[in-house]
Order: C-alpha cells, then structure tokens, then sequence
C-alpha cells in the first residue's frame, strides 16, 4: 500500500498530465504492464521506422531487456493526449485498403499530417511531466512517448541523434500490448479503421521507481 505522501505526489503526477492536454490518465503496478515478444513483429513487419529510427527496434531494449528495467520501477503512469486527427469514411477506407510502405495520397498524407503534429505536442507534454516528476524526487522517472519519433524530418541512424536530451521510445517499440496494459489501467485503445468519428490514441508511459 502507499503512503499518504507517495499517493499524493501520484495525484500529483495525474493531475499535471490533465493540465498538459491529457484526456484520460491511469496509474498501475509495473507488473501490470503487459510485455509481449510477438507485439515488436508489427514494427519489423509494417513500420517503415524499423531500422530506420534511433527510437525504433533493433536500437531500443529487446522485450526482454525491457522486462528487467521494468523490475526496477514501481508504477506505470499511463496517458492519452489528445488527437485531432479525425477519422471519416474516406479516410477509414484508405486506411484499410492501405498497404505496408504504399502510396498514401493526398487525403491520407493530411490524416497523418495531423496524427504526427499532436505525437509532437505529446511527446513535449511528457517530457514536461518527466521532468516535473523529477521535481517531485523521482530521479530516474523514464517516459515513453506516442508512436515512432517524428523530432526529424528522416532520422539518420549512421550518424549520432541530434536530440539524444528528447530521444524517447514507445512502448509497443519494447514489446507493451497497449490494448491489455490500457484495459489493467481501466482504459481503451483508439483504433482509427474501427469507427467512424474517432482519433487515434496518443498513449505515452511515465515509468516512477
């Protein structure tokens, strides 16, 4: 159980993640973050970041590197941003009939436009909220922001990163099934091919030892 302190440094914690944009926040036991091998096949088998960002797979923990760090901490902050990037019908039909590394068209290109101007904006809220956690005595509190790092136009992985202070990984980027860590943390996962109206979810980690 926690103290009284150490819940209201965590009230804390949720209570800046609203101030930052947050739409929907939940705090849970590490070991209630799910890690699974499999989930790191959907970036080397779909995401064109594979190899080609330093805050992508093979240049982050493997799953089970990231298991041992996960040892190390004690609760896991989970956070939705708020996105803007809404789904119609055409936009839902390109997005399924889209395939791997494909043309996406103009309607497309601004859908993801959107999408990656508020991973940005996420991205800036939690390394906010890091650092305020910093504040708050926890030194070694690590976030893990939305989606694959888009701080660059192409990221060019034969040269040292230019932003290693903002560098962040996401979690499914470790192996973390978003969907069953979301549902520990009595939260859902936003699929934009799924219904129409809806955004995609913007979800980033604060790790707190």
């Amino acid at each position: 159980m926690l103290e009284a302190e150490g819940r209201h440094v965590l009230d804390d914690l949720k209570k800046f993640a609203r101030e930052l944009g947050a739409e929907d926040e939940g705090i849970i036991a590490t070991n209630k973050v799910v890690v699974e091998n499999r989930v790191i096949l959907k970036c080397k088998y779909w995401c064109e970041g594979y190899g080609a960002n330093w805050a992508c797979p093979p240049f982050v923990p493997s799953p089970d590197e990231f298991r041992s760090i996960l040892k190390e901490y004690k609760y896991a902050l989970v956070t939705k941003f708020k996105c803007s990037a809404k789904v119609n019908e055409e936009i839902r039909g390109l997005l399924v009939n889209q395939e791997p590394h494909g043309k996406r068209g103009k309607e497309l290109d601004d859908f993801y436009r959107i999408w990656s101007e508020d991973k940005r904006k996420a991205h800036r809220s939690l390394l906010r909220l890091e650092k305020f956690a910093f504040t708050k005595g926890f030194a070694l509190a690590l976030g893990l922001r939305p989606g694959s790092c888009n701080l660059c136009t192409q990221c060019d992985v034969k040269k040292p990163c230019v932003h290693p202070e903002s560098l962040r990984f996401s979690p499914e980027a470790v192996g973390v099934n978003l969907i069953k860590t979301l549902q520990n943390a009595g939260m859902s996962l936003n699929f934009p091919i799924w219904r129409l109206g809806e955004t995609p979810s913007l979800v980033t980690m604060l790790l707190i030892p």
